[in-house]
């Protein structure tokens, strides 16, 4: 009792000086009108905190309740907003700037579960096969329910050559699969570019950096002969905004988009959290076709970057539909040690469409799928060949060349949306030509 007339003694000073600290909070966030703080909510609050104190089975303390207090205020506005205490915040910060030991996964928080947005490009989590959509039930033996984003990263980071083993359920399997993987330094490699045929060249994002554009200007720069584009952000979960329309605007001429130049708009509740990217004029490729490859682990700036050139018309998307992750975080330092992470606002497309939960939906749906091996031609047929007939002519050995069709053959085999992907630019290519 004494616990909860201290406590209830400091709500009310805070409540007597509420409106000096509402009108000071409208001042800094705006003219956003704030609901006041009523003395029965205090005494609410005051009154459960002093029965957790005196009733819950284990001792705790005011700052533990408080700070659950505040991570459950987060947690309950959408998946994407928490609040990060000191280990958090410092995870945070390390996974942002690309330099930690892991595993490599970037995950979300959905209905108390953690699902995987996508693994990043060769990681162990990539090796050992972890796809979007799987969810992590355990790691090591922590179980994952309501744990969080930021404090499941916390337990997959540590040194590397150590063990952590993870428990995966799969949408296409019947029962959870144990995974043991090995941390590793990661390397968060942007981008990189090569020639798939003599005219059509293939660049892969695997994550959008603030070097992300210059990366890709410069290495499309050493193919001159490159006539068409397939660009490939299948499992790149985000990276930053920037990143993503820098690199839209290097093929968005806005000399040559009319009215509408917009790259992306971002509308928050608060109008300073407002605002919108336009493209600025000329275009790398000078208007060579582009395909742009995604599928459920494309998330956040690569589904800015996908819609950006699908609603101009200037690249073709193909795979399957994106994650339809188009919100935006801000992260609000509340202490020297702590912080909150809060959504602020919603990516919308050149079109006015909105990213988030719906995604973006491929102009070509192609389904990730394998392909055997096509059966060896009939055995008859290898029965008899030239050189074993009699008195054949012989010729001089040469070196077996791969024809074009055993190239595709192979890439078929191998990746079939963007074997899918290549027949569409060759084609495209040709109708330009």
């Amino acid at each position: 009792m004494h616990f909860l007339k201290a406590l209830l003694t400091c709500f009310f000073i805070l409540i007597s000086t509420s409106s000096a600290l509402t009108q000071a909070a409208q001042d800094q966030i705006g003219q956003h009108s704030i609901d006041p703080i009523s003395e029965q909510d205090v005494e609410h609050f005051a009154t459960v905190m002093a029965q957790i104190q005196h009733y819950y089975i284990k001792p705790t303390t005011t700052k533990t309740l408080f700070e659950n207090a505040i991570r459950g205020m987060l947690n309950g506005l959408d998946p994407h907003s928490s609040y990060l205490d000191f280990e958090e915040f410092k995870t945070l910060n390390t996974h942002t700037n690309g330099h930690y030991a892991g595993v490599g996964i970037q995950l979300i928080p959905e209905n108390g579960l953690l699902k995987v947005i996508a693994p990043i490009d060769d990681s162990p989590a990539a090796r050992a096969n972890i796809a979007p959509g799987d969810i992590i039930l355990k790691i090591n033996n922590q179980f994952t329910k309501d744990l969080g984003a930021e404090k499941a990263l916390a337990l997959l980071s540590g040194k590397p050559g150590t063990k952590v083993q993870l428990t995966i359920f799969k949408k296409d399997e019947q029962k959870p699969k144990l995974i043991n993987l090995i941390r590793q330094k990661i390397k968060l490699n942007s981008s990189s570019t090569k020639m798939l045929t003599p005219k059509v060249a293939y660049t892969r994002i695997s994550t959008f950096s603030q070097n992300t554009a210059r990366e890709i200007s410069t290495q499309l720069k050493k193919y001159p002969s490159a006539q068409g584009l397939i660009l490939d952000v299948r499992n790149n979960p985000g990276g930053t905004l920037d990143g993503a329309t820098q690199t839209s605007d290097l093929f968005l001429d806005a000399n040559r988009l009319g009215k509408n130049k917009l790259i992306v708009s971002i509308k928050g509740r608060d109008p300073r959290m407002s605002s919108s990217i336009h493209a600025t004029p000329g275009d790398i490729l000078k208007g060579a076709p582009i395909v742009v490859l995604i599928n459920g682990g494309s998330a956040s700036a690569s589904e800015i970057l996908a819609s950006a050139l699908a609603e101009h018309n200037r690249g073709v998307t193909l795979g399957t539909k994106t994650f339809g992750k188009g919100s935006v975080q801000a992260v609000i330092p509340t202490t020297s040690t702590s912080a909150i992470k809060i959504t602020t606002a919603l990516y919308y497309t050149p079109r006015n469409h909105a990213i988030q939960a719906i995604g973006v939906t491929p102009d070509i749906t192609v389904p990730y799928q394998t392909i055997p091996q096509l059966d060896e031609p009939n055995a008859l047929t290898n029965l008899i060949d030239e050189s074993q007939l009699y008195k054949h002519l012989d010729s001089k050995p040469q070196k077996k060349q791969t024809t074009e069709y055993e190239t595709h053959q192979k890439l078929a085999q191998d990746d079939f949306q963007l074997y899918q992907a290549l027949k569409l630019a060759q084609g495209m290519l040709a109708m330009k030509n």
